[in-house]
């Protein structure tokens, strides 16, 4: 382990409060994509509501962390931010997507890695990122 990596360790956020931004960001994705696939269906085809509601949901789901600075809605709740792991500058909109997309494919697999000593996901290896408290 380099200097950088033991530098942050202690600041590390732990695998339960990311755990619960990760079910609150779960539910936020699920809200939108009902909301829009209700409010959609009214006034058009349930294929294409159903589509831009995936689109929506979607979106949220693997740009959330870039959005807000490295904070989706959950990390901000949590009081914690995914971050380049050098820079300590919240993960650009790339790293979102690449630590995302992966958690989505790898859901339990990827999370496994949580809970080792680096306390990475895949998707965070991947990425260059780590998910630290806010100060």
């Amino acid at each position: 382990m380099d200097g950088r990596a033991q530098k942050h360790s202690p600041n590390l956020a732990s695998p339960i409060r990311r755990l619960a931004a990760q079910i609150i960001d779960s539910v936020i994705v699920l809200f939108l994509m009902s909301v829009i696939v209700t409010v959609l269906s009214f006034v058009g085809p349930y294929s294409i509501s159903s589509l831009v509601g995936m689109v929506v949901g979607g979106g949220y789901f693997l740009f959330s962390d870039a959005i807000w600075d490295g904070q989706s809605i959950g990390k901000k709740m949590m009081k914690i931010s995914a971050v380049d792991e050098f820079s300590l500058l919240g993960c650009s909109y790339l790293q979102s997507f690449v630590r995302n997309f992966l958690k989505f494919n790898l859901l339990f697999i990827d999370w496994v890695f949580v809970f080792f000593g680096g306390r990475k996901r895949l998707g965070d290896m991947l990425a260059s990122t780590v998910v630290i408290n806010e100060k």
